[in-house]
This record gives C-alpha cells, sequence and structure tokens, in this order.
C-alpha cells in the first residue's frame, strides 16, 4: 500500500504546465501515461484500490490519454478489488467516492471515447443508466458493441439489468423485444431464475386474464 501512495505522490507531482515547447508537453505526457501504468499495475497486484481515485482525478485534470490497457487495469481493480483482495480503502466504497462518484462508470465511459467498447465497459455503463430508471437509455449503449469477435460477445450480465428494469416498469413489450435478443445471442445463458422473472412480470400486469390484449410483439 505504502508504494501505492508513493507512486500516486509522484503523480501529483507532475506539473500540467509550464516549460517551453511541444516537446516539453509531450515529455510531460508520457511521464503521466508511465506514472499511471505503474501505478494501475502495482495496486492490480496488491488489491489497493484506493490509490486509483486520486490517479482518475489526476487524469481528468491532466487531459492526460492513458493506453488502453491502463484503463482495462483501472477498471478491474476498481470492481474486483485486484489480485489481493483489499478493495478500496478509507472512503472508497463499490466503486465510489465519499461524494457518491461512480469512477468505474466514468472510466468506462473514457475508455469507450478513446477505444473500442467492450463487453466490460459496456456493462459497467448499462449499470449506471439503469440505476438512474433509464431502460431505454441502457438499451441503446448495446449498440455500441462491435459486430465482431474482437471485443467479446454480451453476456446475460450486461443484459439482465435492463431486462429487469422493464420488468419493475411493467414495459412488456420492451421486456419481450429484449428476451428475444438475449435469446439470439450466442453470449447469453439463461438462468431458470430469469424466465421466472419474465413470467411474473407478465402476470403481475394482467396478461394472463382471458380479457387481456395480446403483448405487443410477443407473437412475432
Amino acid at each position: 500500500r505504502q508504494g501505492g501512495a508513493m507512486l500516486l505522490l509522484a503523480l501529483q507531482w507532475v506539473p500540467l504546465s509550464g516549460g517551453k515547447g511541444r516537446q516539453t508537453a509531450l515529455d510531460r505526457h508520457k511521464l503521466l501515461v508511465r506514472i499511471l501504468s505503474y501505478l494501475g499495475n502495482h495496486c492490480a497486484k496488491h488489491g489497493d484500490a484506493a490509490p486509483l481515485f486520486g490517479a482518475w482525478e489526476k487524469i481528468k485534470e491532466s487531459g492526460a490519454a492513458p493506453k488502453d490497457n491502463v484503463l482495462s487495469t483501472f477498471l478491474y481493480v476498481l470492481t474486483s478489488g485486484g489480485a489481493g483482495g483489499h478493495g478500496a480503502a478509507g472512503d472508497v466504497e463499490g466503486g465510489r467516492e465519499a461524494g457518491g462518484a461512480d469512477i468505474p462508470q466514468e472510466i468506462a465511459a473514457f475508455h469507450d471515447v478513446l477505444f473500442r467498447p467492450t463487453e466490460k465497459t459496456v456493462s459497467l455503463r448499462v449499470k449506471a443508466f439503469v440505476n438512474k430508471g433509464d431502460a431505454k437509455g441502457a438499451e441503446e449503449l448495446l449498440g455500441l458493441m462491435p459486430d465482431d469477435s474482437k471485443s467479446g460477445d454480451l453476456k446475460l450480465r450486461t443484459y439482465l439489468p435492463i431486462l429487469e428494469l422493464y420488468c419493475r416498469q411493467g414495459d412488456l413489450p420492451s421486456a419481450i423485444s429484449l428476451y428475444k435478443r438475449m435469446r439470439d445471442s450466442p453470449g447469453v445463458i439463461f438462468e431458470a431464475e430469469n424466465y421466472s422473472m419474465l413470467i411474473a412480470a407478465v402476470a403481475e400486469n394482467g396478461f394472463f386474464r382471458a380479457d387481456a390484449e395480446p403483448i405487443e410483439g410477443a407473437a412475432e
């Protein structure tokens, strides 16, 4: 943990401006990116997420553009606690700062602006939209995934929060439409409780009554 604190201190000491010429600015950026890489690897090895919150603030303050693998390492540590399993420390809990900022979601969005979206980053961003009650916005994010095998297939964990929200909101046409999309996705493996949830939502919204109108799109 002391190593992480020292790297974070070194990061804070990198000036955001000063010197003359483009080369000086480029050298400063290279130094920032290098320290960020060292810090990410250290935190992953020791399972200490706390220094990454300060590092993320430095990234936003400086406008630095870390490499794809550095941001991926940050996300790994912040969402899993890293290899050491200590997780976040101090005022850090569940990937959030004391003020409530969802840092993993911010990093995921930042990553997807600079690099190809991945199943991991899309999943994190979907959860942020779901937490706001925006199921449609969350579903739109699914379209960010490139249609190839390099980024990986979307998994149940990415779709399920949206399906659950549609069911809670009673939006059965959207739930059925998403279910069909999930059924056709090679990365999705349904579990028994997923079917139970969908059937329960149909029943709770009265669609099993004899006089109920068919669910829009269900018969297609």
